[in-house]
């Protein structure tokens, strides 16, 4: 596995200029709904964006802040400030604690697919992979190849790509935590690099850095 340079771009442009407040993390709901968290912003909500017209409706009610967000088996998955992390039902007819997480997941990511949840905390440099069912499949750590771990993004292969903000990296993890390597190293591209996006389809990989400097990259 390796990548090629695509393209970098600063961006400080908003989908919906009249609205103030969200856009810690997202996750793709469907082809055209993108879910948005608020941060330690108020409302503590979690935001739906309509792609197509760029409206946004508030999609669910926390009562709590969220940060790193993900969607699947029709849930949302959050860390929260003093909750660890939380599963929603989108109907929010049931909303529970994952077992074994941490008690505090404040500005930490998570990724998921149908089996797995993976959470990276930059306070340990930590990736744990956990069930939905919150029992830890595997924990990775290897202070030397990944620091403070933000953003979190899979394949269509479930490997996991993770950028490293003090390593000022992007690690990829294979699947059983087992193996890890460097995918793109330092280098002018990435400085304190933060999200992470994995187009499925076109395989390209969206690096976004804390200084507005964001690049694409093809995976190949």
């Amino acid at each position: 596995m390796k990548y090629a340079p695509n393209g970098e771009f600063i961006s400080e442009s908003r989908i919906n200029p009249a609205t103030r407040g969200i856009g810690y993390d997202l996750a793709v709901i469907d082809s055209k709904t993108v879910a948005v968290s608020s941060g330690g912003n108020h409302l503590q909500q979690i935001y739906l964006i309509d792609m197509n017209s760029t409206k946004t409706s508030q999609g669910l009610q926390l009562g709590d802040f969220c940060c790193g967000i993900s969607y699947n088996n029709d849930s949302f998955i959050c860390c929260t400030y003093s909750n660890g992390i939380k599963i929603y039902d989108r109907s929010h007819s049931k909303v529970r604690i994952l077992p074994n997480s941490p008690k505090t997941a404040d500005h930490t990511y998570v990724a998921s697919n149908a089996n797995c949840i993976f959470h990276t905390n930059w306070r340990d440099d930590s990736v744990v992979c956990y069930d939905f069912s919150g029992q830890v499949q595997w924990k990775y750590v290897d202070s030397t190849l990944l620091r403070e771990p933000y953003g979190i993004t899979l394949d269509t292969n479930s490997n996991i790509y993770v950028a490293g903000s003090y390593s000022n990296n992007v690690v990829v993890i294979s699947p059983d935590g087992k193996q890890a390597k460097e995918l793109i190293g330092a280098c002018g591209r990435l400085a304190n690099p933060r999200a992470l996006f994995f187009h499925k389809t076109k395989r390209l990989l969206l690096v976004a850095n804390y200084n507005n400097y964001a690049s694409m990259y093809d995976v190949i």
